[in-house]
């Protein structure tokens, strides 16, 4: 969106391969497919969230105009409660906050029905990324080992996360969180570099937002990422 309303930014890395974002609700609602929400208040809370909606509905041919859509927040509180039936979530998170809640949680993963976005993506101004590579090199460094040394060491790094920076949370969330994140990160490829991209997925990005009527014009994938500071 940035790209297309003329900002002169670009993206240099993506630390997952697809997005979190998933469909969620309890497994008792029997809820296991796209075809299944039909008819179902589904929770909304951003514009990525909805788009993310709209696209895993038309994967079955459905519209908004099929289910009945209910602004939230960002906490899944109404999906508790069963003012919604699904919840516009993120398989990190999601699932265990059920399962701490009590509830056995199904959710539908919207990069399995249309929704092939990277995510984690980081970018820059072209200016930055012409005058300050190295700055940008050295932000990808720490940030990149940072995430390998925490797939490398999950347990270690989920009792780090909780001991010093989310003491309300517990090791076995995020250890299923670590799980999750390192799956969407190099998806079965274990010789992946971290934060590798692709113009063919940029490319189907920009179709979809097209498509959605989120962006009136495509523009070549080209212009959306560079390797170069990545591959240094």
């Amino acid at each position: 969106n940035s790209r297309v309303g003329g900002k002169s930014v670009r993206a240099f890395a993506a630390i997952f391969q697809k997005s979190p974002f998933c469909l969620l609700s309890k497994k008792a609602k029997g809820i296991e497919t796209p075809a299944d929400l039909a008819g179902k208040q589904i929770g909304v809370h951003s514009a990525e969230s909805s788009i993310m909606t709209e696209v895993v509905l038309a994967s079955q041919g459905l519209t908004f105009k099929d289910i009945v859509p209910v602004q939230t927040g960002w906490e899944p509180r109404l999906l508790i409660n069963d003012e919604v039936d699904v919840f516009a979530g993120f398989m990190d998170h999601g699932p265990s906050y059920l399962r701490e809640k009590g509830y056995e949680p199904a959710f539908i993963p919207a990069f399995e029905h249309g929704y092939d976005f990277y995510s984690g993506v980081c970018f820059a101004s072209d200016r930055m990324i012409r005058r300050r590579p190295e700055r940008i090199r050295n932000f990808l460094t720490a940030t990149l080992r940072g995430w390998q040394e925490a797939f490398r060491s999950p347990e270690d790094t989920a009792k780090i996360i909780v001991e010093k920076y989310y003491p309300k949370g517990s090791i076995q969330s995020q250890r299923e969180s670590l799980k999750i994140f390192q799956e969407l990160a190099i998806m079965g490829a274990e010789d992946v570099t971290i934060g590798m991209m692709d113009k063919q997925v940029w490319q189907k990005g920009i179709n979809i937002l097209q498509k959605f009527g989120r962006i009136e014009k495509k523009i070549p994938s080209k212009k959306l990422f560079t390797l170069k500071l990545l591959k240094k």
